[in-house]
């Protein structure tokens, strides 16, 4: 979560304001032993996009590691913050990781 708050910190552009504010799409992925990986991409992502881009990071997790829901937050140029959760369902019998 460290990466979320240094984000949403950068929100506001300093009183110069020759800085502009960051914006783009941050990934959470929380794991069974308690880690968490964060990954940031600049681009604005919608949820197709998202998707897109999550499947192969799962992909590369060991099986049972990861804790449903992923978190996706988006930073918009306006300074509002969304967050959505996928729910991550495995693949043998459709339960919830």
């Amino acid at each position: 979560m460290m990466m979320l708050q240094a984000m949403q910190s950068m929100q506001t552009p300093p009183a110069d304001g020759d800085a502009k504010p960051t914006f783009g799409t941050v990934i959470i992925v929380c794991l069974g032993n308690g880690d968490e990986r964060q990954y940031r991409f600049e681009p604005l992502m919608n949820y197709r996009e998202a998707q897109d881009v999550l499947d192969p990071i799962l992909d590369d997790m060991d099986g049972g590691s990861i804790v449903s829901p992923v978190h996706i937050h988006r930073f918009y140029p306006s300074g509002k913050i969304t967050t959505e959760e996928v729910t991550i369902y495995s693949s043998e019998g459709f339960e919830v990781l």
